[in-house]
């Protein structure tokens, strides 16, 4: 039979990684969610590798349970390579979107 002080040791260990993983997620949410990415400067999101700059819109469509599915791509006016860099995005990944005319007057 497991003794109590054994279990106590086994769930504080537990407990300090949960921590370890939760630390970089909790810094990636904060950036996420900074003035400096809804004022639309996204270029340390970019270095980071979980922002892609610079896209447009393909196509639309609706997916199961009745979500709304975006294809973005690389508009070929503002880029001679239609590959894009290296980032975590993966397919059907949420997502968020920033208008890159955001810090543009509109009339």
């Amino acid at each position: 039979m497991t003794k109590p002080k054994d279990l106590r040791s086994w769930f504080d260990g537990l407990i300090k990684l949960l921590k370890l993983e939760r630390y970089p997620k909790k810094q990636g949410f904060e950036l996420l969610t900074s003035e400096k990415v809804k004022c639309g400067k996204t270029k340390l999101l970019e270095q980071m590798e979980i922002s892609i700059g610079a896209l447009g819109v393909c196509s639309t469509d609706i997916g199961p349970g009745g979500k709304t599915m975006v294809e973005f791509e690389r508009p070929g006016q503002y880029h001679t390579d239609p590959k894009l860099p290296y980032h975590t995005l993966r397919s059907g990944v949420p997502v968020g979107i920033i208008d890159h005319e955001l810090g543009s007057k509109k009339p």
